[in-house]
């Protein structure tokens, strides 16, 4: 069993969802949210990611050092013709 968050970055807020996995059983804890500051996918993202994890790990009475891992969305680049 393990604990992950998964993080999307996104263009005004910052989400997080805590999960529960246990073998192919995945069970969803809570989430967490932050403003997002700067361009995304900068080092300025880092406060809102901060922010909105702790907020979610708060909710489920968790710390950091409960998590096993923490996957954050990929950021797409767009490209203007």
């Amino acid at each position: 069993m393990k604990y992950v968050a998964g993080v999307d970055i996104g263009n005004a807020t910052t989400e997080v969802a805590l999960a529960k996995i246990d073998g192919q059983d995945i069970e969803f804890l809570t989430s967490g949210i932050g403003p997002t500051t700067g361009i995304k996918g900068t080092l300025q993202n880092i406060s809102g990611v901060f922010m909105s994890l702790k907020n979610a790990l708060e909710k489920a009475g968790m710390d950091y050092s409960d998590l096993a891992e923490i996957r954050i969305n990929e950021l797409r680049q767009l490209s203007v013709m």
